[in-house]
């Protein structure tokens, strides 16, 4: 029993984890607060915050706590660091921005509505990836009420979607078009294109 126990309080500080009830870099309660605030044992919090550590939530140092580096849903299907959090840890300015957003047509999705974002990110104030997100969803929703510059993809879709348990990337060359030409004032004829797909 004690073993299905701690998983469940894994993954109920995961949940407060994605929802931003410990933000990003704070420190997580202390092993003392967790267990009066879950009302279970030491082991069982020890446990749960070992399994959120080696999913890549959650730091332990020594003399300070444990932080909190990863708010992303699905870590532990992708565990490479991201390239914008690389570029931050170096003190590098990412800013995103929301170019536009709405319905999407296509047949390549099963459920009934799917929707586009699309956005840039800047770095050190230049335009440097250019990004289109799309999803399908069983239900209608306004995105305007959850779009902002830190819309995390993932985060939007925990609870919504069935569980995601694959993520793979394809890479490949591809010849600057002028739309991205435009967007990302590009110098060069070639540019990398990453297409990711997530399977539920």
């Amino acid at each position: 029993m004690s073993g299905i126990l701690y998983q469940e309080i894994a993954k109920q500080l995961q949940e407060d984890l994605i929802k931003g009830k410990y933000p990003l870099h704070s420190l997580l309660p202390s092993e003392n607060e967790l267990v009066e605030m879950l009302s279970v044992s030491k082991i069982t919090v020890r446990k749960a915050v070992e399994r959120l550590v080696s999913e890549g939530y959650l730091l332990k140092q020594r003399g300070i706590g444990t932080t909190v580096i990863s708010n992303r849903p699905f870590n532990i299907l992708n565990n490479a660091i991201p390239f914008t959090r690389i570029l931050e840890k170096r003190d590098v300015q990412v800013e995103s921005k929301i170019l536009e957003s709405g319905e999407y047509r296509s047949n390549s999705f099963s459920l009934p509505y799917t929707y586009e974002v699309k956005r840039v990110y800047h770095i050190e104030g230049t335009p440097a990836i250019y990004a289109i997100h799309r999803f399908s969803l069983n239900e209608k929703v306004d995105l305007t009420s959850v779009l902002t510059e830190d819309f995390s993809l993932y985060r939007f879709l925990y609870g919504k979607t069935s569980e995601i348990t694959r993520i793979t990337d394809k890479f490949k060359p591809i010849h600057v078009n002028e739309e991205l030409s435009q967007i990302l004032h590009f110098q060069t004829d070639l540019a990398l294109e990453r297409n990711r797909f997530s399977y539920g």
